[in-house]
C-alpha cells in the first residue's frame, strides 16, 4: 500500500494509475492507523522532508528505507536536522548497486 498525504488538498487530485494507493489529507497519525488496520501491514509513505519529520515526530515510522547516491550537495534540507531526540536505529539490510548507490534499511529501537 503506497500512501500520499496531500496536506493541502491542492496538489494532488488521485493516485492515477498508482495501484494500491490512497492519498491522505487528515490527521496524521489516524490516517496512518486506519491503513495499518485495513491494510496488508505494509505501507509505502511518499513524501517530503516535512512529511518525513511529522512520522518520526509521532514515532509512525517502522523501518527507514534510505538511498546514499554518490553525489555532495552544498545546499538542502536534512532529513534528521530536526530530530527531537537521539534514536538507535538497526541496519537490517544494505544492497549497493552497480550505479554508486547504496540502499540501507533501518528499523528504530523501541
Amino acid at each position: 500500500m503506497s500512501c500520499f498525504l496531500d496536506r493541502t488538498k491542492r496538489t494532488l487530485q488521485g493516485a492515477g494509475d498508482l495501484a494500491n494507493s490512497v492519498i491522505n489529507s487528515g490527521d496524521l497519525a489516524e490516517e496512518i492507523q486506519k491503513l495499518k488496520q485495513d491494510g496488508d501491514g505494509y505501507i509505502v509513505a511518499h513524501g517530503g522532508v516535512r512529511f518525513w519529520r511529522s512520522l518520526m515526530r509521532l514515532d509512525l515510522v517502522d523501518e527507514y528505507r534510505v538511498t546514499v547516491f554518490p553525489y555532495l550537495a552544498v545546499k538542502g534540507r536534512r532529513l534528521f536536522d530536526d530530530a527531537e531526540k537521539s534514536r538507535q536505529l538497526e541496519l537490517v539490510s544494505s544492497t549497493a548497486q552497480g550505479n554508486g548507490t547504496l540502499e540501507l534499511a533501518y528499523r528504530p529501537h523501541r
